[in-house]
């Protein structure tokens, strides 16, 4: 893990060139990085995490997390238990902890949801996220529709299946959707002003 001295900051720099090629690629018209809150660690570090591959939400039953996680895999979208999650909203993130600048490495696979998060209701989508098995379930076109009301489905705007993408970057970047990247490990950075301004963004 790293610190602020300028030398550090350049190998850092040369890491990041080296292993994230793909990523810095989609990121060549942005001015940043995507975001994720890390806890743990402090404000003004870098360093290099292994990427979790049971992740599921809190608030997502297991029933629901493995339907959908064999579901992206089948249609060939990143796996979200499998994915480190980043958002191009810093503020979003910063509940699970403060916000740095996320690097996914190697060869990458990324989808994205039409919605901030995948547990958030998305009034302009009509996305239910994933809060209740009811709430999913409801969203997908071979899955049972019994619990939900006439007026959930009315709302609804799209089938579940169109919810997800692992297309159009851009989109998804500048609507502040939450992005997954499938990925072995990511470096982390700090948003630190002068980390970005004199450093990184000669990378994209």
């Amino acid at each position: 893990m790293g610190s602020s001295d300028d030398s550090d900051i350049d190998d850092f720099n040369e890491v990041i060139n080296k292993e994230c090629k793909p990523y810095l690629k989609l990121l060549s018209q942005y001015k940043d990085p995507l975001y994720r809150g890390i806890s743990g660690v402090p404000k003004n570090a870098w360093g290099a995490k292994k990427t979790r591959k049971d992740r599921r939400p809190k608030q997502m039953p297991k029933n629901v997390a493995d339907y959908l996680n064999g579901w992206l895999q089948k249609v060939g979208h990143a796996r979200r238990d499998k994915s480190v999650l980043c958002s191009p909203s810093s503020e979003l993130l910063r509940i699970f902890g403060a916000p740095f600048y996320i690097f996914p490495a190697g060869k990458i696979k990324y989808t994205w949801v039409e919605s901030s998060d995948i547990n958030f209701v998305e009034p302009n989508t009509g996305w239910l996220g994933s809060a209740t098995p009811e709430a999913f379930w409801g969203f997908h076109n071979d899955g049972p529709n019994a619990f939900m009301d006439d007026s959930t489905l009315r709302n609804l705007k799209q089938p579940f299946k169109d919810y997800f993408h692992s297309d159009d970057f851009t989109k998804g970047y500048t609507k502040g959707y939450e992005f997954w990247f499938e990925c072995s490990h990511y470096y982390f950075a700090p948003l630190d002003e002068f980390v970005w301004d004199n450093k990184y963004k000669v990378l994209v």
